[in-house]
């Protein structure tokens, strides 16, 4: 069983009051402020694709990747219904995830996805863009 299984069928109704169309927002308007225009995003433990749904409206290619089977489900059938939502790529293991053959411009991760990011024992996270050859700005990782 799914660690996660009850709780995919009742996250969307927890978190009805966030607003993810004004976070996708955001999270582009603090890359401009960077310079940064992302063709493409790759969200972290996104869940029911509520942050992953939203940027691909605004025009992003979104890879989406959860390690909760049930919670990547919802997201696809989510993305399937909505008519003006672009495809979206999901994934299930971002530990797993190769950083060689996945590109992108934008790695976002909203509420508490890097709680479940292994460190080294020495307070730095497995996934940091600097130490895996990903370019990009690093105050972006913090947001």
């Amino acid at each position: 069983m799914d660690p996660y299984e009850g709780l995919a069928k009742v996250y969307d109704r927890l978190m009805v009051g966030v607003d993810y169309d004004a976070w996708a927002d955001y999270i582009l308007e603090v890359s401009a402020s960077f310079g940064l225009r992302p063709k493409t995003a790759l969200d972290l433990a996104c869940g029911t694709g509520n942050t992953s749904i939203p940027l691909a409206k605004q025009g992003l290619k979104v890879t989406g990747v959860d390690m909760s089977r049930p919670m990547l489900a919802i997201a696809e059938e989510k993305a399937r219904r909505m008519k003006d939502c672009p495809s979206i790529s999901w994934q299930r293991n971002m530990l797993k995830m190769s950083f060689q053959t996945c590109r992108v411009d934008l790695v976002v991760s909203y509420q508490d996805g890097l709680n479940y990011l292994a460190g080294d024992g020495k307070g730095n996270l497995t996934f940091w863009p600097e130490r895996k050859g990903v370019s990009g700005s690093p105050a972006a990782s913090y947001l």
